[in-house]
């Protein structure tokens, strides 16, 4: 994944509103660069829009920071489509082609992932285990309504805990290859302390992130998955019949991820506004329960914020008005809003992403867990007598 390294030739460290048609939280980069890619994420522009967006193109852009930017972001597709659709013939052809190239590798990526997540499933349900699929290519199609339409990394899998020993060793049998499962009582721990496994096919072409639980138990989002397995859809990718979440604990899943990862990456924002944008009949007064009882309602106001304000989504009524009389929402999504061009990721085990979950979230146990965690962490850098870094988040 490319990064920007270099603060003063990027020039993305302080922002400005925006003078288009945008939500009032959207804040452009002082960078054109940033700009013209935040009005592209947007699934339909407007006429002003349009009109901004082949206004950048046309100016003396950084082509090649553009397309950084865009591939960290996670949103080749819409730049390609709408400079190609919205604005033809305004970009520099080579800038253009660029890419369009990475527009059909991913793609054609996209396709063969796609099939290998289909031949695993086979092989799961085979073994006797049942296996959703959620994000990756299920959601590409579900929500983009085109496999093609959306960046991902690796295959997340959700299987029961009960089956995570052996839907591993199945993956091996595949051609599966990660760390080793403990053995014993600490197999045990790590199914009680952990929520996913990591493998990769033997050229490493293909991820596969195993789960029993969406997020991290210190996280503590509380979804109810003993009861989500009872409402389980199927969906067709591929000429395959698929399980996949309810549109309404999709929407719940994919703001608490986002919120995990901080909103680092544009492509979250678009998964949420892409979804409500497809799902005409989502039941709101449900979405709003479960986030309730699992402590995910700002969580879920923060995703909703970001999708309306950066992406476009168009939410009812009631619905904005719910989300924007939740506290902290409006300052969260500002933050985040300002740190989107910034030349460093903010990692999970940060303090400043600690600090971000203690707002993010409504219930005082919840934020109490997050306190727990930084004190665990900063107490073993004390102890090691060095600074920890951080591992690079999953933005899959």
């Amino acid at each position: 994944m490319s990064t920007i390294t270099d603060p003063a030739a990027t020039g993305f460290s302080q922002s400005r509103i925006a003078s288009t048609s945008v939500g009032v939280l959207f804040r452009a980069p002082a960078r054109p660069e940033g700009e013209l890619l935040l009005h592209c994420v947007r699934a339909h522009l407007s006429g002003e829009t349009v009109a901004r967006v082949a206004e950048l193109a046309r100016a003396p852009l950084d082509w090649d920071l553009v397309l950084r930017l865009a591939i960290r972001h996670g949103t080749i597709p819409r730049l390609y489509r709408h400079l190609a659709a919205a604005c033809p013939g305004v970009a520099p052809p080579a800038a253009i082609a660029r890419i369009r190239a990475q527009y059909e590798y991913n793609s054609l990526r996209n396709l063969t992932q796609a099939r290998e997540l289909i031949r695993l499933l086979t092989a799961l349900e085979t073994g006797g285990i049942e296996a959703l699929a959620y994000k990756g290519p299920t959601l590409a199609v579900h929500a983009y309504g085109d496999l093609a339409h959306r960046q991902f990394g690796d295959l997340d899998l959700l299987v029961r805990p009960h089956d995570a020993v052996r839907a591993a060793a199945l993956l091996a049998a595949q051609g599966y290859r990660g760390a080793p499962w403990p053995e014993g009582a600490a197999g045990a721990a790590h199914l009680a302390r952990s929520h996913v496994h990591a493998l990769r096919n033997a050229d490493g072409s293909v991820e596969v992130e195993l789960h029993w639980a969406f997020l991290p138990h210190e996280f503590a989002f509380d979804l109810d998955l003993d009861r989500l397995w009872k409402r389980l859809e199927r969906r067709a990718l591929g000429g395959a019949n698929v399980r996949a979440l309810p549109p309404e604990e999709l929407l719940l899943v994919l703001c608490a991820h986002g919120c995990r990862h901080l909103w680092v990456r544009l492509k979250s924002v678009c998964d949420v506004a892409a979804l409500v944008a497809c799902e005409k009949r989502l039941d709101w007064e449900r979405v709003f329960s479960e986030a309730r009882a699992a402590g995910a309602r700002r969580m879920l106001a923060l995703g909703l914020t970001l999708a309306r304000d950066i992406a476009g989504a168009a939410l009812p009524p009631e619905v904005g008005r719910r989300v924007d009389a939740e506290p902290e929402v409006r300052a969260l999504a500002a933050h985040v809003s300002e740190r989107l061009f910034d030349t460093e990721m903010c990692q999970p085990a940060s303090a400043a992403a600690q600090l971000f979950y203690l707002r993010a979230r409504e219930r005082w146990r919840d934020k109490a867990i997050h306190g727990m965690r930084y004190v665990r962490l900063a107490s073993g850098e004390w102890h090691r007598g060095a600074p920890r870094r951080a591992a690079p988040a999953d933005l899959a």
